[in-house]
């Protein structure tokens, strides 16, 4: 079927159910309703560029097994292309938004999403088939990102997965039942969630930001092949059950750079094994002595851990994302710090001097254009005490 030329909104429902096998738009089409042609026997579809919005179950039930988006869809619904044979899919810039089961993905080898991405949703029902991708990817982007509960839950078949550094949010259990087996979490994430990473049982190497505050309830659960991490730190909280693992294996050797033992929650680690547990200078009373800590008698300790880069401060900058106003708090005995701020490139967009006569500095960057940014604070003496990216937006 060729659509003429004067159409430009394919209407709800348009074809739902019919016995159509194929369609040529032109690019005079900008809408394509919800229900428009689910439930047929189409088996492919070249989207027009002209095409702005898909709404939900459009193409669901068909038998397309390749998809181009066009960059001027910003959003996939509901179910765009749910239970759908898809094999490949290529995404333009430009799309912002993939809302729960938009795609079938099930028979997908690799994922690569553009960096104007800004949220995810659950891919797959968890409950369906196994899930054959095997490499997922998100291109570095100016917009903070978040990923959705359950968003890559049981894709098993997993092993990498490249996480940008504009990643704000980790969804509940948005890695679990997957066969990743490392990640690096970017340096924005401040909480992963419950059962984040749970039931990974391939998972044998994490690397945990500075600025980490929550590991949630049994986020490492069921881990067996990661033997040793390292608490940052500004952790403050380690949830129920968040590293225990019933089968062989699991943690033997952590890492603690936290002054403060964070509180725990119940059966944070397992008990049955002697895990080696390392602490800054001089704190292994505390711990020894601190609620929860004082049940693990398998614990070996040593101190002296060391310090890492930047850990010594009293400092907090915060909103990160920031829309105008950027806000540190930092306790310096020197009268004043040198703030600079770089784009990725190296070029300085920003460079002040605040008194620290005041524990905290807020800094307008309204002028700023989107985008990741390096915050550097150094003291009189040249001496460099604190750097952090930062993202810039406009809600």
């Amino acid at each position: 079927m060729i659509l003429p030329e004067t159409v430009t909104i394919v209407d709800s429902g348009a074809f739902h159910r019919s016995s159509l096998q194929n369609v040529i738009m032109s690019d005079n089409v900008k809408s394509i309703n919800s229900y428009a042609f689910s439930n047929t026997p189409l088996s492919s579809i070249d989207l027009p560029d002209s095409l702005m919005h898909i709404g939900d179950q459009a193409f669901a039930s068909t038998s397309i097994d390749h998809l181009e988006i066009p960059s001027k869809v910003k959003v996939l619904s509901y179910r765009t292309f749910y239970n759908c044979p898809l094999t490949k899919i290529k995404f333009h810039e430009g799309l912002q938004e993939i809302k729960e089961e938009a795609l079938s993905v099930e028979n997908i080898d690799t994922l690569v999403f553009p960096s104007t991405l800004r949220k995810i949703g659950r891919l797959i029902d968890y409950v369906e088939n196994e899930v054959s991708c095997r490499y997922v990817e998100f291109k570095q982007g100016d917009e903070p990102l978040e990923l959705g509960d359950n968003c890559f839950i049981n894709f098993v078949n997993l092993n990498t997965a490249i996480l940008p550094d504009n990643l704000v949010r980790l969804g509940v259990a948005c890695f679990a039942y997957t066969g990743l087996r490392q990640i690096t979490i970017p340096s924005l994430i401040d909480t992963i969630p419950s059962r984040c990473f749970a039931n990974c049982h391939l998972l044998g190497k994490v690397d945990l930001p500075f600025g980490l505050s929550v590991i949630g309830d049994r986020a490492f659960a069921e881990t067996p092949l990661l033997e040793e991490t390292t608490i940052p730190a500004t952790l403050t909280y380690i949830g129920d059950k968040a590293f225990k693992t019933l089968s062989p294996g699991g943690l033997k050797e952590v890492d603690i750079y936290c002054e403060t033992p964070p509180i725990i929650g119940d059966a944070a680690f397992d008990k049955q094994d002697s895990i080696l547990i390392r602490v800054p200078c001089g704190k292994i009373p505390t711990y020894i002595s601190a609620p929860i800590w004082n049940n693990y008698t398998n614990f070996r300790y040593e101190d002296c851990v060391g310090t890492m880069e930047y850990e010594i401060l009293n400092l907090r900058v915060f909103p990160n994302p920031v829309v105008n106003i950027l806000h540190i708090e930092y306790d310096s005995s020197q009268p004043s710090v040198c703030v600079n701020i770089t784009d990725l490139n190296g070029h300085c967009v920003m460079a002040r001097t605040f008194q620290t006569e005041s524990s905290t500095i807020n800094i307008n960057l309204s002028s700023l254009n989107n985008g990741i940014y390096l915050l550097t604070l150094s003291e009189k003496n040249g001496e460099i005490v604190f750097h952090q990216k930062i993202i810039k937006y406009k809600s």
